[in-house]
């Protein structure tokens, strides 16, 4: 891939047509400094969100949730980037910056941005902050999803924008509210979501389950056994849905308790390289690195 590819397919593409590149935790992102790579389970990335985007990378999964600048104090509060509970070291606002000045640069190229919020427990609802910060960064830029729409929208009407999907705890406007993943969707081998009153998605998103008691299997083993489920949905024939009304997603995210996430990532990669596999729609992966996509 490249940081230009979406710019060589014509306007009239659907975006479910096409193969999109996606990072699971994609603000979860360490190059071997001040001690990230011990945080046990956190790590899914080895590039910066702008590497990312620069390897092709046009989906971005964002975990969100307030952080304080005084721990003690609790005051301050802004929306931070998280992944479970740990704080990431980085905020909202300057993921989305970020974004918006790559497509300054790429204005032909389009990026999905997708939301949940996690961080510490008993937190208010982020959904109102995010959206307020959405709108006021990419403005004009901002594609403001019509829950109406009977088909997914084309490469060439996304150009320069940016999509928002959402699993927030409230419907937020202009987003894409994919909630139900939180329930039909979870550690599922395939399931058929919601995302607005005629568009689905098809979702594989097998990530606990695979490993051993407390996990302890070798990550080859159970690298073989995710990419089972990965080839499964790729194949799956979804009944009763039109396809232009389909969107998959296919996760080749999952957890072993041994490992950071880029560390199973990287041989789940290697194993879709060595396969060739032909995967339409979204493919979110740990470890996008450059040999991988």
């Amino acid at each position: 891939m490249s940081s230009n590819w979406c710019s060589k397919i014509p306007n009239n593409t659907p975006i479910n047509a096409i193969s999109i590149p996606g990072t699971h935790d994609a603000a979860a992102w360490t190059h071997y400094s001040g001690g990230y790579s011990s945080t046990p389970g956190t790590w899914a990335q080895r590039k910066s969100i702008l590497e990312q985007l620069n390897l092709g990378v046009r989906v971005l999964d964002l975990r969100v949730g307030y952080a304080s600048n005084n721990w003690f104090l609790g005051v301050t509060s802004f929306i931070g980037m998280y992944h479970g509970p740990v704080y990431l070291d980085l905020t909202l606002q300057s993921v989305l910056t970020d974004v918006k000045d790559w497509l300054a640069q790429y204005p032909k190229e389009f990026v999905i941005l997708i939301f949940q919020q996690q961080g510490k427990p008993g937190q208010r609802d982020v959904a109102a902050g995010v959206l307020k910060m959405v709108q006021d960064t990419f403005q004009k830029a901002f594609y403001r999803f019509n829950p109406a729409q009977g088909q997914w929208q084309t490469v060439g009407r996304l150009r320069g924008k940016v999509l928002v999907m959402a699993r927030l705890r409230s419907t937020v406007s202009g987003f894409c509210d994919v909630r139900s993943w939180v329930t039909a969707g979870d550690n599922t081998d395939g399931v058929v979501i919601e995302a607005g009153n005629n568009l689905r998605i098809f979702l594989q998103d097998r990530y606990k389950g695979l490993s051993g008691e407390g996990g302890f299997k070798s990550k080859e083993e159970d690298n073989k056994k995710k990419f089972t489920r990965v080839k499964a949905a790729a194949a799956n024939k979804v009944l009763n849905v039109l396809a232009p009304q389909l969107l998959r997603i296919n996760h080749m995210s999952y957890s072993n308790l041994r490992y950071q996430p880029w560390q199973l990532g990287e041989g789940m990669n290697t194993l879709l390289r060595n396969s060739r596999l032909a995967v339409k729609g979204v493919l979110m992966l740990d470890d996008a690195c450059y040999a991988q996509l």
